[in-house]
């Protein structure tokens, strides 16, 4: 599945965070962020695996996939 937004985009800062698991909120004085957390454990659960790329200005592309279950 892939996600594309043509928003402001995000800082590399941001994107290392998030490609390194680490939970945070940015531009926002109540909120708990985008439930980052909850989907990484969702991809640990079932094997998936998560790609992100942004350039400011220029939206965020983000890629989930799972592997094919022949259950």
């Amino acid at each position: 599945m892939r996600l594309r937004d043509n928003g402001k985009g995000m800082p590399v800062d941001a994107i290392e965070k998030i490609k390194n698991k680490v939970g945070f909120t940015e531009g926002k004085i109540n909120g708990h962020g985008l439930g980052l957390m909850q989907v990484w454990d969702m991809l640990n659960a079932n094997l998936g695996k998560f790609a992100i790329s942004s350039k400011q200005g220029d939206g965020t592309l983000i890629e989930i996939s799972f592997p094919i279950s022949l259950n």
